[in-house]
């Protein structure tokens, strides 16, 4: 048998291929996994062997992923544990080929499989957190968090494992809808052609902390509240969002007096109220938190531009009042954090978070979104 993808063809492992697996399942590939690199090519070549047996068994495929055109190995795409109601899957791509998404084009190839060809409730894809690439598959695959845990690996290596549990039937238990939305501090270089990317900022760390919820980010770099508005249709109604978070502000100030982008408070304020009312309107069980913007008068802030985003943040604090179901002070909150940090260990250039600064953010959405979920 054989699974054909764009670029790959998969094929169960054979006694054969023993000697790419020796090869490259090296330290590197394995700092986010269980297992450790075998010491001789015998340990590799038991290891076949046992996954030949269960093969027979119909227990488990380890397909090996080579390239269409040249044959080059890849790595390894694992269906386990398939006489299960709760199959398992796992992968490993040797270190040459990272960077070109083969983990995902492979998995979501063999996902496909085990949907066709197994009786199951859900696959189950065990992950470290810090594994961000591989964490892109299940999410992708609309996979859940639904166990987290610390384990030790074979090598010694601590792991820190998100277990995501992907349906082959969408559950009778609705899991809440979480959105993000914003600008460079919320979007924090995510990926944007993935739909489940969060980036790497606060968004991510929060999503770490959650079980059985849907995260998305919809946060994009340099947007103002009339971006927002052109986006807000595709990004953020049509989503349906259970608990939609808005952080936007900064850079009506930073375009205004960098770029020569005029867009005055007034105009902040008529722009979000149309935000918001279009949410309450459409989305009227939807709830919403608002974080005011903030900043520090360091790096490429200039204290001059003070006067307009104390303008924004009590803006935003009269249309909390208004609209929203939570709201954060995140102003106040980094006041007093400058108490104990120097400012650009929060804010790098003064608007930006770094990643003690996000952090902090995290910690204080995350007493809004378990008061939600309670």
């Amino acid at each position: 048998m054989e699974i054909k993808t764009k670029r790959l063809i998969l094929k169960p492992v054979t006694l054969n291929d023993a000697n790419e697996m020796f090869a490259y399942f090296t330290a590197n590939v394995t700092t986010y996994m269980y297992p450790k690199p075998a010491d001789d090519i015998s340990e590799t070549i038991e290891y076949v062997e046992s996954c030949l047996v269960r093969y027979q068994k119909k227990q488990e495929i380890v397909f090996i992923g080579r390239l269409k055109e040249t044959n080059e190995f890849i790595g390894c795409f694992g269906l386990h544990f398939m006489h299960t109601k709760t199959p398992e899957l796992g992968v490993w791509v040797k270190v040459l080929s990272h960077g070109h998404h083969y983990g995902l084009e492979g998995m979501t190839a063999v996902a496909k499989y085990a949907k066709e060809h197994l009786d199951y409730d859900y696959l189950i894809y065990p992950v470290d957190k810090r594994n961000i690439p591989s964490r892109n598959i299940p999410k992708t695959l609309r996979g859940i968090i639904r166990d987290s845990y610390l384990e030790k690996g074979l090598g010694g290596n601590e792991l820190n494992i998100l277990e995501y549990h992907i349906f082959k039937e969408i559950p009778k238990k609705k899991y809440p809808v979480m959105l993000f939305q914003g600008d460079s501090i919320t979007d924090s270089n995510r990926d944007r052609k993935r739909y489940y990317d969060l980036g790497h900022g606060y968004v991510r760390m929060l999503d770490e902390k959650l079980k059985e919820v849907i995260v998305l980010n919809r946060g994009v770099s340099g947007d103002r509240t009339c971006d927002l508005l052109e986006r807000w249709k595709e990004d953020t109604i049509k989503i349906e969002p259970d608990f939609l978070s808005i952080l936007i502000g900064v850079n009506e100030v930073w375009h205004r007096y960098k770029h020569g982008k005029v867009l005055t408070p007034q105009e902040y304020k008529l722009n979000y109220i149309k935000l918001l009312e279009e949410v309450k309107t459409k989305l009227p069980k939807t709830k919403i938190l608002l974080i005011e913007p903030f900043v520090y008068p360091i790096g490429e802030y200039d204290p001059k531009w003070q006067k307009d985003l104390d303008e924004e943040r009590m803006i935003v604090r009269e249309l909390a009042s208004k609209y929203a179901d939570y709201f954060i002070p995140m102003q106040d909150i980094l006041d007093e954090y400058k108490k104990t940090y120097k400012m650009e260990e929060i804010l790098g250039d003064g608007v930006h978070p770094t990643e003690l600064g996000h952090e902090t953010i995290t910690n204080e959405v995350i007493k809004k979104v378990m008061a939600y979920l309670k």
